[in-house]
């Protein structure tokens, strides 16, 4: 990784690692949390629809060629159809023929103020982020959840 990207290869990735990949025209990146054996932890919009940006976006992709181009494994594709807002993919699915980046926690304060996005001062421990990850798959995103 370098001061202005964050780009990572797959061989670099470790469990736990916050992870995203930027979607067509860099509109928006997709976050998730690395959980090892190829699989990624990450929000999307709820079976039936969306509601806010997440709902919008998801249906201007839906209906774009790059969308329909691309054909998801068979285990992703069943995963997707009874979200409760929180799933898991395969890692090919997650970046979805882009590349992958890695968000970067512990940075120090140079390097914070000069990278435009994907840098933190602060990171939780290992087991805590995968901890809320798993959670939040088994018991869905929203509500009142308290942390």
């Amino acid at each position: 990784m370098g001061l202005f990207s964050n780009k990572i290869s797959k061989e670099e990735l470790h469990v736990g690692d916050h992870i995203y990949s930027w979607k067509p025209w860099y509109i928006y990146a997709h976050h998730g949390i690395y959980i090892g054996d190829n699989k990624v932890i990450n929000f999307t919009a709820r079976a039936g629809g969306g509601e806010g940006m997440g709902g919008i976006l998801k249906n201007l992709f839906a209906s774009s060629v790059l969308k329909q181009s691309f054909q998801h494994c068979s285990e992703c594709s069943q995963n997707m159809e009874n979200t409760n807002g929180v799933l898991v993919s395969c890692l090919e699915c997650f970046v979805h023929g882009s590349q992958i980046h890695r968000f970067e926690y512990g940075v120090d304060t140079k390097t914070f103020l000069a990278q435009a996005r994907g840098g933190t001062s602060h990171a939780d421990p290992v087991e805590d982020v995968l901890h809320r990850a798993l959670f939040l798959w088994e018991n869905g995103f929203g509500g009142n959840l308290h942390w």
